[in-house]
C-alpha cells in the first residue's frame, strides 16, 4: 500500500481521507486508499486480493471461480457487450478482416460475442491472470500472455477494456501502453467504466451508514477508482489521447442481489429498497462511463 497525500488523477493535494476511500474535491474521482501497488509489481509478486476471482498458486479453483462468476452474469454481458461493439466499431466493417484487443478479458466471453457479430474479425485476448480464460472460449480468443503483452508487436485496429478501467492501479501508464499497440490514426480504443452519480453524495448526506455500505461495495482494492466526468477527461488527456467519443448510462453486469450482498446490506427493506432501485435504475441513474478514445 502507498501512502500519497495528492489525487493519482490529478495531482491536486485536496483530498477527503473517509473510511478507504480518498474523494479528491478538485477532479471529484473516488479512489481506494491508500492507493494499492501497481499492476506490474502485482504480477511480479503474484499478490491476489482476498476479493478477486483470481487465487495465487489454484488455478483450477480460479476457473472454477471465473465460471461462477460467469453463470450470474452471462446473459448481462450478451447485451452490455453488444452495446459496446455497436458503439465502437462501424457496421460497415461487417465484411472486413480487422483486429481487435480483449484487454483485462477475463473468461473471454467478449470474444464470442463480437465474432457472432463481425464473423471476420481476429480476437486477442490478454489479461493480469491469464488462467480465467475460460476451456469454452479459448477457440474464439488467440491468447497474449501477460508477461508478453509489453513487448508483443501486434497492433490492433480496436482495443476494448469492459469494466477494466476502474481496476487499474495506474490507468494512464496503461493508456499510454495501449495508445502505442493501435494500429494507425484511425484505430480506437473502448472504455466501459463505473461512474459517480447522485447517490454517493444522497446517502453522504442523509445516512453515514449507508454511505459507508455504498463505498464499502463499489471501492476496494480490486475496484481502485469510481470516475467522475472530469477525472476521467483528465486521465485521458495525461496519457495523449483524446475523446471522440463519450456517453453516460445505466449498466450492470450482475443481478441486484449481488450489489447488496457487496454492500453487506441484510436489512429486508433496505434489500426491497435496493432492487426496486435496480428496476428504477436505467430512468433515475447513470452509473456508467462508455467511451472512445483516438490519438490525439
Amino acid at each position: 500500500m502507498l501512502e500519497n497525500p495528492k489525487c493519482k488523477i490529478c495531482k491536486s493535494s485536496d483530498l477527503k481521507i473517509i473510511y478507504h476511500v480518498a474523494i479528491c474535491k478538485n477532479c471529484k474521482v473516488l479512489l481506494f486508499y491508500p492507493y494499492p501497488e501497481n499492476d506490474k509489481e502485482i504480477f511480479l509478486k503474484k499478490k491476489y486480493t482476498k476479493d478477486n476471482i483470481a487465487i495465487n498458486d489454484n488455478i483450477e479453483e480460479t476457473k472454477k471461480r471465473q465460471l461462477d462468476y460467469l453463470l450470474k452474469s452471462g446473459h448481462l454481458n450478451i447485451k452490455n457487450f453488444k452495446q459496446m461493439i455497436n458503439f465502437t466499431i462501424p457496421e460497415s466493417l461487417k465484411d472486413k478482416q480487422f483486429d481487435v484487443l480483449d484487454y483485462g478479458g477475463g473468461g473471454g466471453q467478449f470474444a464470442s460475442i463480437c465474432n457472432s457479430i463481425f464473423p471476420l474479425s481476429k480476437i486477442y485476448i490478454t489479461d493480469l491472470y491469464d488462467e480465467k480464460l475460460i476451456e469454452k472460449y479459448k477457440p474464439f480468443n488467440n491468447q497474449i500472455k501477460f508477461s508478453d503483452f509489453e513487448n508483443n508487436k501486434i497492433k490492433f485496429d480496436f482495443i476494448f477494456l469492459n469494466d477494466v478501467f476502474e481496476h487499474l492501479s495506474d490507468p494512464s501508464d496503461i493508456l499510454e501502453l495501449l495508445k502505442n499497440k493501435l494500429k494507425d490514426k484511425n484505430s480506437k480504443i473502448f472504455i466501459d467504466t463505473p461512474k459517480k452519480f447522485w447517490l454517493y453524495e444522497f446517502s453522504s448526506i442523509f445516512s453515514n451508514k449507508l454511505y459507508r455500505k455504498i463505498l464499502n461495495g463499489t471501492v476496494d482494492q480490486d475496484h481502485q477508482q469510481i470516475w467522475s466526468k472530469k477525472s476521467f477527461y483528465i486521465v485521458v488527456r495525461n496519457s495523449n489521447l483524446k475523446v471522440d467519443k463519450y456517453k453516460e448510462l445505466t449498466e450492470f453486469t450482475q443481478p441486484a442481489s449481488f450489489y447488496l450482498d457487496a454492500m453487506k446490506i441484510k436489512n429486508f427493506y433496505l434489500r426491497l429498497l435496493g432492487k426496486f432501485f435496480y428496476i428504477l435504475a436505467p430512468i433515475i441513474a447513470r452509473n456508467k462511463i462508455i467511451s472512445i478514445l483516438k490519438r490525439s
